[in-house]
Protein backbone atom coordinates (compact mmCIF):
# COMPACT_ATOMS: atom_id res chain seq x y z
CA UNK A 1 0.00 0.00 0.00
CA UNK A 2 1.24 3.26 -0.98
CA UNK A 3 -0.35 6.69 -0.19
CA UNK A 4 -3.83 4.66 1.02
CA UNK A 5 -3.57 2.79 -2.55
CA UNK A 6 -2.95 -0.81 -3.08
CA UNK A 7 0.27 -1.31 -5.26
CA UNK A 8 2.26 -3.63 -6.84
CA UNK A 9 6.21 -4.17 -7.14
CA UNK A 10 7.52 -5.14 -10.27
CA UNK A 11 11.29 -6.67 -10.75
CA UNK A 12 12.11 -6.53 -14.14
CA UNK A 13 15.67 -7.94 -15.02
CA UNK A 14 16.20 -4.34 -17.52
CA UNK A 15 14.40 -1.81 -15.64
CA UNK A 16 15.20 -2.32 -11.89
CA UNK A 17 12.15 -2.04 -9.70
CA UNK A 18 8.75 -0.30 -10.29
CA UNK A 19 5.33 0.66 -8.52
CA UNK A 20 2.33 0.48 -10.04
CA UNK A 21 -1.46 0.86 -8.65
CA UNK A 22 -3.21 -2.58 -8.51
CA UNK A 23 -5.25 -3.08 -11.01
CA UNK A 24 -3.89 -1.55 -14.25
CA UNK A 25 -2.02 -3.40 -16.79
CA UNK A 26 1.43 -3.54 -15.54
CA UNK A 27 2.20 -3.34 -19.57
CA UNK A 28 1.10 0.26 -20.11
CA UNK A 29 0.68 1.50 -16.48
CA UNK A 30 2.80 4.36 -15.55
CA UNK A 31 4.91 3.50 -12.45
CA UNK A 32 4.45 5.40 -9.04
CA UNK A 33 8.17 5.48 -8.97
CA UNK A 34 10.79 3.43 -9.99
CA UNK A 35 14.48 2.78 -9.54
CA UNK A 36 17.72 1.09 -10.98
CA UNK A 37 18.96 -2.08 -9.69
CA UNK A 38 22.27 0.23 -8.86
CA UNK A 39 20.53 2.62 -6.74
CA UNK A 40 19.59 -0.11 -4.70
CA UNK A 41 21.98 0.60 -0.87
CA UNK A 42 20.20 -1.83 1.55
CA UNK A 43 17.31 -4.17 1.77
CA UNK A 44 15.60 -6.18 4.59
CA UNK A 45 12.51 -7.94 5.26
CA UNK A 46 10.39 -9.22 8.52
CA UNK A 47 10.47 -13.56 6.83
CA UNK A 48 6.53 -12.91 6.21
CA UNK A 49 4.73 -9.69 4.56
CA UNK A 50 7.23 -7.11 5.03
CA UNK A 51 10.13 -5.82 2.10
CA UNK A 52 12.18 -3.02 3.06
CA UNK A 53 14.25 -1.37 0.00
CA UNK A 54 16.38 1.45 0.70
CA UNK A 55 17.62 3.34 -2.57
CA UNK A 56 18.86 6.38 -0.19
CA UNK A 57 18.65 9.83 -0.77
CA UNK A 58 18.98 12.64 -3.30
CA UNK A 59 22.67 12.50 -4.39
Amino acid sequence: MYLGQDCRLVIHYERGFSVIADGEDSSVAQPLFSYPFEKLKMSADDGVRILYLDFGGNE
